[in-house]
């Protein structure tokens, strides 16, 4: 018999199969199991080499021996018609189809634990033109294997620490994080991803922790074909973790050189993971989770942690950078006014801006926290020099997609179509980035684009529902288009995703008092003031809500606070505690005792010509005080002080415009020139995109401008006006009763 025919009678061929089989199985739920009951890595290392040797050892056993009835017996002991070999084969294959059945169910549940049996559908491709025609990767998120849930972000964070390393590979078009991570929880095809985010090749892989110890498996996919072009995995301590990245990286740098970057190609440097204690990279992955949450409460979260991944680690240049965005958002939320923002940011900073080659990031952040410390909305400090450094940093670093965007907002209104270019380069890398898409709906606003914005907000919310962008674009695009009610409503719907933000209920009171509703502004007053009752916002309607309810008292004492405080003019809240200060004050009797503060919190106000202001809070003093100095004055001193204001003004902010807005009617009317005053107020009466915040009493009670609300054409403008906001104001009743907007 030859020896193929008596390793088949004697079984050892099933028994091999069975054997392997089983090994696979007790690898697989080794890897699953170990890691959560904290079990060391040598244990799995140990377990394959035992099964490595007890594969000889199965394969000689089923040589020598045979099962018989009376148990096993050498082979050359049992009678060749007393063999029951093939009874043995048979129930060798009943246990090999059953293994295999097991092998399956197991591979199945591995496949499914990593990707989603009901995966989130993609987002289309970006519209925006593909020019650059660098080589391209796309880092997916690398999936969570562990047994813990809350190590989500540790899994998330180390694709984007690979991300940014990779990033920094001169030559190589990085897709950003945002767009990358809106393919997490997929199971898309490699190649479709690919197509939607317009590269070349794909990275991805997996991530198991438990306790100190970290299993990786990385992939780079060529997306041409979807063949892997190379594949790894790492059983290490977290000790090593920062070599793993390195090697991830250089291994994933050297092959795109090879397959993408071409032949010959010298072999790119890679970025640095910008640290190597472990326990800071822990707190700057979860302080980049709050970052990309964005919202008024997860911001604070994410500067306590950045800030200990700094105290540990000084010298980790990313988690400083992220601190630095933190602050700028924070800013942006309202939790923090501009000057805190870069109080608290620009010492952080410092340390990236010394020496010969300071960090391009770092100046780019730098500059625009520099140009906020006033709160300014009249003024921004230096704008040339921020346009350059913006500019620049982008040159340099063309990977780092917030440079984008920070490149297009520091552009005045009228480069808006310059703005939009440099937001639409910024797509090409990152077409899902959510707050490129707001910058641009904001710019196409500004083109007065409203219908191409609108559709871009609803892109937004499509692609994360969660953020607050989406919904809070489209509330400033009505409310700038003066649909006041759908301005509330959407600003409902952000509050909804963003419940600590005391900004929005504040937002829905000023609507509602601008159409007259105070009693329903009611309830959405004491919600702004029960989440922040010193928040400026809050202030702002908190005043105008006391003067509406006939509370002269309380509003003359919070506007005088205001004042006083020369708190940040967000959302002009000093601008109106001016007007309702000095309006009761005069209605009162006293505008002596009034005039006498004025000239205490801004020194110079009252004089002739007013000392050059010195801040926005002495512009916006001087414009509205200045109607009260001329009252009774004869025509030429009206003038004089007229000519004076507009002076000063434009010495403090050159690129004011004084001549289209409601100070301009206010300067014209001073001036005598009740034609040109006329003119001015109808333009803003008559735009319906244009909210007068406090026409009641910054029109109607205002001692220059009163008198010309009574001119025939303007009165006709206001009264238009006001059956605007009365028929707004039906609709939101409608609204209420029909649950579409729900009252806190």
């Amino acid at each position: 018999m030859s020896l193929y025919a008596e390793l088949k009678r004697r079984n050892v061929f099933r028994v091999a199969l069975a054997y392997l089989v089983l090994a696979w199985l007790l690898v697989q739920i080794g890897s699953v199991l170990l890691p959560t009951f904290d079990a060391p890595i040598w244990v799995m290392r140990v377990l394959v080499l035992v099964l490595a040797a007890g594969f000889v050892v199965a394969i000689v056993f089923s040589w020598v021996y045979e099962l018989t009835p009376q148990g096993l017996k050498r082979d050359h002991e049992v009678a060749p018609d007393a063999s029951i070999a093939h009874h043995t084969a048979k129930k060798l294959d009943v246990a090999v189809i059953a293994l295999l059945v097991l092998a399956i169910g197991v591979a199945a549940y591995t496949h499914l634990r990593k990707a989603p049996v009901a995966p989130v559908a993609p987002p289309a491709p970006s519209t925006a033109d593909a020019t650059d025609a660098r080589p391209s990767l796309a880092v997916l998120p690398f999936v969570n294997m562990s047994a813990v849930a809350e190590n989500e972000y540790f899994s998330d964070g180390l694709t984007e620490t690979l991300l940014n390393m990779l990033a920094q590979v001169e030559g190589l078009k990085v897709t950003a994080r945002t767009s990358a991570f809106a393919f997490k929880g997929t199971n898309k095809d490699i190649r479709e991803i690919a197509t939607t985010l317009n590269v070349n090749a794909v990275l991805e892989g997996s991530v198991q922790r438990a306790g100190q110890r970290v299993r990786i498996t990385a992939q780079l996919i060529d997306a041409r074909d979807g063949n892997h072009l190379w594949s790894q995995s790492y059983d290490r301590t977290l000790d090593d973790l920062f070599t793993i990245q390195d090697e991830i990286a250089a291994a994933v740098a050297k092959e795109l050189t090879r397959s993408l970057l071409g032949a010959g190609s010298t072999l790119p440097k890679v970025g640095e993971v910008g640290t190597h204690d472990s326990e800071a990279y822990d707190l700057y992955l979860r302080g980049m989770e709050k970052i990309n949450l964005g919202s008024y409460a997860a911001l604070p979260e994410a500067e306590r942690r950045l800030k200990q991944a700094v105290a540990r680690d000084p010298g980790f240049a990313d988690a400083r950078l992220a601190l630095g965005r933190t602050y700028l958002q924070m800013a942006n939320t309202g939790a923090i006014g501009h000057p805190e923002a870069a109080a608290r940011g620009l010492p952080i900073l410092a340390p990236l801006l010394e020496g010969e080659d300071p960090d391009p990031r770092a100046l780019a952040y730098d500059a625009v926290l520099r140009s906020r410390e006033s709160d300014e909305i009249f003024r921004v400090e230096n704008r040339d020099e921020l346009i350059a450094v913006t500019a620049a940093a982008l040159a340099r670093s063309p990977n780092w997609i917030d440079l984008y965007g920070l490149a297009a907002e520091v552009l005045p209104e009228e480069k808006a179509a310059q703005a939009l270019a440099i937001i639409d380069r910024g797509l090409e890398i990152d077409p899902l980035s959510i707050a490129l898409l707001n910058e641009r709906g904001r710019k196409l606003v500004d083109l007065d684009r409203g219908d191409e914005a609108l559709s871009v907000y609803a892109r937004m919310r499509e692609l994360a529902p969660d953020s607050v962008m989406g919904y809070q674009g489209e509330t400033l695009l009505h409310e700038e288009q003066g649909r006041i009610v759908d301005a509330i409503y959407w600003s409902t719907r952000t509050m909804a995703v963003d419940p600590d933000d005391h900004e929005l209920p504040a937002f829905v009171a000023q609507y509602l008092l601008v159409l007259g509703l105070t009693e329903e502004a009611e309830p959405w007053v004491r919600r702004a003031e029960l989440l922040n009752a010193a928040g400026s916002d809050t202030q702002r309607v908190l005043i105008q809500y006391a003067e509406r309810t006939g509370d002269a008292a309380r509003a003359l004492a919070l506007s005088k606070e205001v004042l006083r405080a020369k708190r940040d003019n967000r959302r002009w809240v000093f601008g109106m505690a001016a007007i309702h200060y000095m309006t009761l004050m005069d209605e009162a009797g006293k505008l002596d005792e009034a005039l006498a503060f004025i000239d205490q919190v801004s020194p110079g106000a009252l004089k002739l010509p007013p000392s050059p202001p010195q801040s926005e809070f002495d512009l916006v003093v001087q414009g509205i005080v200045a109607g009260y100095l001329v009252r009774g004055a004869d025509p030429a001193a009206r003038k004089l002080r007229a000519e004076n204001l507009r002076a000063s003004m434009l010495e403090w902010a050159p690129d004011l415009d004084l001549e289209d807005n409601v100070f301009g009617a206010i300067l014209a009317e001073m001036r005598g020139d009740r034609a040109d005053a006329v003119k001015i107020l109808l333009g803003e009466l008559n735009d319906p995109g244009n909210v007068i915040w406090e026409w009641r009493m910054g029109l109607m009670r205002d001692p220059v401008l009163g008198p010309v609300t009574k001119e025939p054409a303007v009165a006709a403008a206001i009264a238009r006006m006001e059956a605007n906001y009365a028929a707004q104001g039906e609709r939101y009743r409608k609204m209420v009763a029909d649950g579409e907007i729900k009252v806190p």
